[in-house]
């Protein structure tokens, strides 16, 4: 039985909780046919925490990405075409499964090994590897949903925008965007691990702050309206900038591309900030 008749018969009533629930279950019980899971050592490198965690943080955006696509008017359902850049190993990807036909659901990442772990798990999905500085392969007007989760809270500005603008460009009219940042949130979080001794804090944790070692300033500069960012060296040979990014909400409003409406910026809702846009236009 192929997954598409396999969920569609067995997951379509279920209500959110227990479809949570049985994908947590998947990770020890191979015949409920659910994707399979990448081995730890791919998760903790993809996501800094274990497998358990990384699916509660994954079911907490996916039912925040639901809510927006439902409040602005592209409610998830069988027709629906999906696209989540910056897949990963499909930790969010998969929860899409049982309101999307495996065939309707995209993702794409410029890591080659997590986008492999993704084609293994949900091989009648389509996932692909992306260049970093090259236009997304996809038609204009692909998509009537894009979620990006914790790829733009790790992007300098231009890439960012460059991104954002590259999203627009395939996203249906009427369509949502939901992409996740970095905040004020955070900064709070960096000044706790501060003042604290560093040989108490992860490797992590230390190269964030020593991306920031002004955080007064830095906060400063963030409720001001002004982007910041710091490179931390991670993934230096695909994203020579990446490191931790703050999009303050003004700053999104006035740079992201035209064709965006912002329709919600939260910095409560999840463990980062989640921006939602809608493709002006009649949908």
């Amino acid at each position: 039985m192929s997954m598409t008749t396999d969920l569609t018969e067995r997951y379509r009533l279920f209500s959110d909780e227990e479809w949570f629930d049985a994908i947590r279950k998947s990770v020890q019980d191979a015949s409920l046919g659910l994707p399979a899971f990448p081995p730890d050592e791919l998760v903790r490198r993809a996501n800094h925490a274990e497998l358990e965690l990384a699916l509660t943080k994954a079911s907490e955006i996916f039912r925040v990405i639901k809510q927006m696509a439902r409040t602005y008017g592209r409610p998830l359902g069988p027709p629906s075409t999906v696209l989540d850049y910056g897949c990963g190993w499909g930790r969010v990807a998969r929860f899409f499964l049982r309101d999307v036909p495996p065939a309707n659901l995209t993702g794409c990442d410029v890591d080659r090994e997590l986008v492999a772990a993704s084609q293994r798990a949900m091989p009648e999905s389509n996932f692909l590897s992306i260049e970093p500085d090259a236009p997304l392969p996809f038609a204009e007007e692909s998509f009537d949903l894009i979620c990006s989760v914790s790829v733009l809270s790790h992007l300098p500005a231009p890439v960012h925008i460059q991104v954002v603008t590259s999203l627009a460009r395939v996203l249906r009219t009427g369509g949502v965007l939901v992409a996740t940042t970095l905040g004020r949130r955070h900064l709070g979080l960096m000044k706790k691990w501060a003042r604290s001794p560093r040989q108490d804090l992860e490797a992590g944790q230390q190269k964030w702050l020593d991306a920031l070692p002004d955080l007064d300033a830095a906060t400063q500069r963030y409720e001001y309206g002004e982007f910041v960012s710091g490179v931390t060296g991670t993934l230096a040979g695909l994203l020579p900038g990446y490191g931790i990014a703050f999009a303050p909400d003004a700053w999104v409003q006035a740079r992201w591309p035209d064709t965006l409406e912002v329709v919600d910026i939260n910095h409560d809702i999840w463990s980062q900030s989640v921006i939602t846009a809608r493709k002006r236009g009649l949908p």
